[in-house]
């Protein structure tokens, strides 16, 4: 690692090739790092060498829930991956069970992520545009065929439009939330590497 960093890589990052664990944790580690961080490494990584110009930078961040690979990867310094073989444990067992894996998943999913946001906004807008279709077929049920009682119409037809307006106003609240996280965390927009 310190050879990479003598030939001018500013972040070498040790990661492994080939894991000692069971099914389940190569499956979900894949998952996790695919949807977070697809151009890491299957597996992720735990050894990492920095420059000092990118520890200053990684230490500049103000966040308190922090995922620390995407911090090391998204600040733009020049990377450089070596693998490595991690070995099956032979003395004791591992404390990183799956219900604690998952706790580390939504610490970063959450802090990386807006996808659980802006689907909230997709599934508004499809809520709302469904609903206000169905109210035509009910309306078109009401003149036409009957419906199964009196009043069922427009309750039915108030419940889509409302429902789907409540989505869709959701929607909306989190884009604005988005957006003011992304705020809050005064991530800097761009890193000076020399001043001349």
């Amino acid at each position: 690692m310190i050879k990479e960093w003598e030939l001018g890589n500013e972040i070498v990052v040790s990661y492994r090739k080939a894991h000692g664990t069971s099914r389940i944790n190569k499956i979900t580690s894949f998952l996790f790092y695919k949807m977070l961080m697809p151009n890491v490494p299957p597996g992720g990584f735990d050894f990492v060498l920095l420059c000092r110009k990118a520890l200053d930078a990684i230490n500049k961040l103000k966040e308190r829930n922090r995922f620390y690979q995407y911090d090391i990867l998204s600040i733009g310094f020049r990377v450089k991956f070596i693998p490595y073989e991690k070995l099956t444990r032979k003395i004791g067992k591992s404390q990183y069970n799956l219900v604690k894996r998952f706790g580390n998943f939504m610490v970063a999913f959450i802090s990386v992520s807006y996808f659980p946001l802006r689907l909230m906004t997709i599934l508004g807008l499809s809520f709302a545009f469904a609903g206000f279709l169905y109210s035509i077929s009910i309306l078109n049920a009401y003149f036409i065929h009957g419906t199964p009682f009196d009043g069922w119409a427009p309750i039915m037809i108030l419940l889509l439009i409302i429902g789907g307006l409540i989505m869709l106003m959701l929607g909306v609240l989190g884009e604005y939330i988005w957006r003011i996280y992304d705020e809050i965390k005064q991530r800097p927009v761009y890193i000076v590497d020399k001043e001349l």
